[in-house]
């Protein structure tokens, strides 16, 4: 099972739901539903970071370093075929899962058909581990794309932990939740 911790002041931990049977996939290993949407608010909190028993903590930063335009997307986070959480701006979110070979993907919500910008990766996570994920955004917003930069774009990469926490000290904490 999979829980994104949300409104980590509470010590609140709560799942989303699975991708709906029979709605379009984004076609990436681990994307949840193409309908499903998630709002995101962020919080100067700065929780702990423990992973419960049997479990392996995953932190996902969204890094907009190199998004030069507004307004800043919004980036859903799903693990094993389901949306599980969302940053927007630089913020970053906690969640934590099960372990073993894991799934993850992003994409930037709100964008489908040849329009998709997202990325992908696969990440074996052991059970009490606490790994830092980094999606960088791209787009200089300046004239008609695909010119250099301009073409919006998204990676995801496993940062050093060292790296996760010296950033975790100047991103917000991301807080989500499913539209139904």
């Amino acid at each position: 099972m999979i829980r994104g911790l949300f409104l980590p002041v509470l010590a609140v931990c709560l799942p989303f739901g699975a991708a709906v049977a029979g709605a379009q996939m984004l076609g990436q290993p681990g994307c949840g539903a193409e309908n499903e949407r998630i709002a995101v608010t962020t919080t100067a909190d700065k929780p702990a970071l423990k992973a419960a028993l049997g479990k392996a903590v995953l932190v996902v930063f969204q890094n907009d370093n190199r998004y030069n335009a507004n307004p800043r997307p919004t980036n859903l986070i799903g693990i094993d075929g389901q949306w599980v959480g969302a940053t927007h701006g630089h913020s970053y979110i906690i969640l934590e899962a099960d372990p073993g070979l894991r799934h993850i993907c992003t994409y930037w919500q709100g964008t489908s058909g040849e329009g998709l910008v997202g990325a992908a990766l696969r990440l074996q996570m052991d059970s009490g581990g606490i790994y830092y994920l980094e999606i960088a955004d791209r787009f200089d917003g300046l004239g008609p794309a695909p010119v250099g930069n301009r073409r919006p774009a998204t990676t995801l990469q496993l940062l050093d932990p060292d790296q996760g926490e010296l950033m975790r000290r100047s991103y917000e904490l991301a807080v989500a939740k499913l539209n139904k």
